[in-house]
């Protein structure tokens, strides 16, 4: 008996997962894409609003400028390949509140380059918003 109970709930959290992953995918697709587009403003909507209370339409441009724009110039895709699901109260006001996902995968670009990233979202309103986004290149896309 016990162990039916444990397959339920592990069935039902990968359920969660797979229903989650395509708007989950689906913003950070958003996200690169307003960058490579360098619309800043469409870009930040899709920070929660508690972020964007923390963090400036200045410093997200500052994204563009470094290293001539190496993060996301010839952006191809994102692929999602791990998300963690987390329910709760963060007793940090400044974290990440409610339902939220912890993200992995690559970014693929158009010279054949493959870079990684780490994200998470929170869901606010029924929505999938981002709450911060790390991108990692390889050494490559840093020469001309």
């Amino acid at each position: 008996m016990c162990s039916i109970a444990i397959v339920a709930v592990y069935l039902g959290t990968r359920g969660g997962i797979s229903a989650e992953q395509e708007p989950i995918n689906a913003v950070l697709d958003e996200f690169m894409t307003y960058m490579v587009a360098e619309d800043i403003q469409s870009a930040f909507a899709l920070f929660s609003p508690h972020v964007q209370e923390q963090v400036s339409v200045d410093q997200l441009n500052k994204l563009l400028q470094f290293g001539d724009n190496i993060l996301f110039k010839g952006y191809e895709s994102i692929a999602v390949s791990n998300i963690t699901l987390n329910t709760g109260v963060n007793l940090n006001p400044n974290g990440p509140q409610g339902k939220n996902a912890q993200v992995r995968g690559n970014v693929y670009y158009r010279d054949g380059s493959v870079g990684d990233f780490t994200a998470v979202l929170e869901k606010v309103d029924g929505e999938w918003m981002l709450y911060n986004i790390t991108i990692n290149v390889p050494m490559e896309r840093y020469q001309p």
